[in-house]
């Protein structure tokens, strides 16, 4: 849950209620049924329901919707970042502002990074509903088209280590090194 919203509506007291905003975002609502809150504040979610309303139920429905509880929602960031840990949730959040949240990325990541997230279950669900999403890293800094994912409460982000060789002989640098595609030693 997000946050819950307080709904009143003049004269229509079976609408008058305290709804949650589920994780995806969405609120059910009697008679109209599901009604996105993702990323809408307060004025446009009443609008949006009002135009519900409007559309097949009420004449002229005066709707007034506000925020009556804010909940939280988590994500747990790990790997090469400059500070891992949990991430609170105050609205939406994409892969990029939860790295950027977490310090950004270390001189050691890799350019891979995965996404953990529970299965469409909720709660019960059984990691074999789980879904693993895969981003290049390299193309979320690019800002490639579809590399900045959103992100869902719950979900686990890892930032991979670069894979790395040791480097010895007739060579400039000797050592560890990180490896990156082109690399040239």
């Amino acid at each position: 849950m997000l946050f819950r919203s307080r709904l009143v509506v003049a004269d229509e007291q079976q609408f008058n209620n305290v709804y949650q905003v589920q994780g995806d975002g969405t609120i059910t609502i009697p008679f109209i049924g599901s009604v996105s809150a993702r990323g809408l504040t307060a004025l446009e979610l009443q609008e949006s329901i009002r135009a519900a309303l409007a559309k097949d139920y009420l004449r002229n429905p005066q709707v007034r919707a506000e925020v009556s509880k804010y909940g939280s929602s988590f994500v747990m960031i790990q790997g090469e970042v400059r500070t891992p840990g949990r991430l609170a949730m105050s609205g939406p959040m994409t892969l990029m502002e939860a790295i950027a949240e977490a310090g950004s990325t270390t001189a050691n990541a890799g350019t891979i990074v995965s996404i953990a997230r529970r299965g469409q279950g909720g709660e019960g669900s059984t990691p074999r509903d789980a879904e693993n999403i895969t981003v290049n890293l390299e193309d979320l800094r690019r800002g490639v088209a579809g590399a900045d994912r959103e992100l869902i409460g719950g979900d686990i982000i890892n930032v991979s280590k670069a894979e790395t060789f040791y480097v010895s002989g007739r060579v400039k640098n000797v050592g560890i090194q990180n490896w990156e595609p082109g690399l040239t030693v």
